[in-house]
């Protein structure tokens, strides 16, 4: 089951990329991975889960900064491969989502001939969204925390020396 979805999240494409190698955050943004383990080089062991009982899946990522592409690569397990594109857009970033779960098993080979499971790439397109957004909120609120010159997240200034309150 190979599949493509899309976001523009309000993030720049360098912030965003920083942030998606942090692969332990994964499991909330794609659908049916359960679970990761760091195996080091850039090899990590993915629990998912499709339908039944829990499996593993290792996998290598690659991360590629001049084409803000990270892609992962089964390499044992249950196939699993899949990408994340970024590409700059007005201060913004689109991500192109790419997908590919082998079916296995007869009932898994039937829901991917008629398509029934097409929506994972969506679906996990606006968890991605979701999750940026709650990310990017929070980076706001620690950035304006460690501003002497911000009172609270309402973004109020704090008045000078001299300046008259109230």
């Amino acid at each position: 089951m190979s599949q493509r979805a899309s976001v523009t999240v309000p993030v720049p494409a360098d912030e965003l990329f920083s942030w998606l190698r942090d692969v332990g955050s994964w499991p909330d943004l794609l659908q049916g991975l359960a679970g990761v383990d760091d195996l080091g080089y850039h090899r990590y062991r993915w629990t998912v889960v499709f339908g039944g009982e829990p499996e593993t899946c290792d996998v290598v990522i690659t991360a590629d900064p001049v084409a803000r592409r990270i892609s992962w690569k089964h390499l044992r397990g249950r196939p699993f491969d899949g990408s994340f594109r970024l590409t700059p857009q007005d201060g913004r970033t689109v991500v192109e989502l790419s997908i590919d779960v082998k079916p296995v098993g007869l009932a898994e080979g039937i829901a991917d001939f008629t398509n029934h499971g097409s929506a994972m790439a969506e679906t996990d397109a606006r968890r991605l969204y979701d999750a940026v957004e709650a990310w990017a909120a929070l980076r706001h609120q620690r950035a304006d925390a460690a501003d002497p010159d911000v009172v609270d997240a309402g973004r109020t200034p704090r008045p000078s020396d001299g300046e008259a309150v109230g």
